[in-house]
Formats: C-alpha cells, structure tokens, sequence
C-alpha cells in the first residue's frame, strides 16, 4: 500500500505522481500544482493519463493545463485527494499513522489482491504507454528556445524570492 501525506506543497513530480497512490492524506492548508505550462512544458509522470482517469476531464485541465495552484479541499473534491484531515501538523500525521497502523491489520494478501483488481494489467499498459509518449513529448519542449527561457525566467524568479 502507498500512502501519501501531504502537509505543505506538492509541486511538479510529487503532484504527478498523487494519483499512483492508493491512499493521498492533505492537511487543510496543503496545494497542489503542475507548472508544466507555466515553464513551456508538457505532463509527465503519466498525469496526462493517470489526472483524467481520476479527476475527469475538466478537473484535470485544472492541473495540466491552467496551472492552477489548488487547494486541498478542491483537491479532494477532484478525486486526488482521498481525506483532507484538520488539526496541527503534529494532529495531522498521528492521525495519517494511525490510518496507516489501521490498514497494517487488515490481511496483506487481501489487499494486494484488491489492489490488482482495482488496478487491471490493461490500464498498467496504458498507463505505461502514455509515459512514454510524455517523455518524447517533455524531451522535445524542454530542448525547445521557448522553454528553456520560461524555465531560466522562473528559476531567476524563484531564486530572488524567499521560499
């Protein structure tokens, strides 16, 4: 089982890759982004695939293409999210472990096997496949004049401001 805790930002890979996780626990302050637009780029990680898939349509062009910073409550309401769960940061990963420590008691060969079939060899394929084709995709932008200038432009920028 992979269980996510978000309790900040999930920028870029790490918000790709929400949507190969079984369990996504945010805190209430936490958001999510996808710059790809913002830096001349395209998805990866599969988002094109795995956003859709998860979200629909309109939820994912929210990430994938407006480059949208989204809250973790619109975040759960797109389907990314499974629980977005109150309290400090101390409140919120006892209680992200204490779901963790609650699924170590369940059987381990029944979650795997609920695992698979909820996650079907046919869309694995498909899954890979569309990372392929995001790889040639993000190869042929990020050597592209327009990107590497939104890229140089936003690092210049990050790199001025106070993170």
């Amino acid at each position: 089982m992979l269980i996510a805790a978000i309790n900040g930002a999930s920028i870029g890979w790490g918000c790709t890759q929400l949507a190969n996780f079984d369990l996504v626990y945010a805190a209430e302050e936490a958001w999510f982004q996808t710059p790809f637009m913002s830096l001349g780029l395209v998805p990866e990680g599969s988002s094109s695939y795995t956003f859709p898939n998860t979200m629909g349509k309109a939820h994912a062009n929210r990430f994938l293409l407006a480059a949208e910073k989204v809250p973790a409550h619109d975040a759960y309401i797109s389907g990314l999210v499974t629980q977005v769960i109150p309290g400090t940061k101390e409140e919120f990963l006892a209680k992200v472990c204490e779901k963790a420590k609650h699924l170590a008691t369940f059987s381990g060969e029944s979650l795997k096997m609920a695992k698979a079939l909820s996650n079907r060899p046919t869309e694995l394929a498909k899954h890979r496949e569309q990372g392929v084709l995001e790889g040639y995709s993000l190869q042929t932008r990020a050597n592209s004049a327009d990107s590497k200038a939104m890229v140089k432009q936003f690092t210049d920028k990050a790199g001025k401001s106070k993170i």
